[in-house]
């Protein structure tokens, strides 16, 4: 295992970074990344969560108003990533901005 020498935000704010980097490429990070973030569960903070699935809500609105032209895939992965951030949010008890 490798150890991060961080704390949890930090990591956390690296998993958004990330996620901006990701969306609406046509590569494979927008499988990775999301894939990345749900095996860290752990170290998301309901702050990380609530910005992600902003941003995601962002990209979808953007996607829709045709300003990001990627493909279906990439717009699964995301969709499954906010089904999953909200279900997260769920179990954490936490409320969403």
């Amino acid at each position: 295992m490798i150890k991060v020498n961080s704390d949890a935000e930090d990591f956390g704010n690296v998993m958004i970074m990330a996620l901006r980097y990701a969306l609406g490429r046509k590569t494979y990070v927008t499988l990775e990344v999301p894939e990345f973030i749900m095996k860290n569960k752990d170290l998301i903070s309901q702050r990380v969560c609530t910005v992600m699935l902003r941003d995601i809500s962002q990209y979808l609105e953007d996607r829709n108003n045709k300003m990001i032209t990627d493909d279906k895939c990439d717009y699964d992965s995301w969709v499954k990533l906010s089904n999953w951030l909200y279900e997260l949010m769920k179990e954490k008890k936490g409320v969403i901005l």
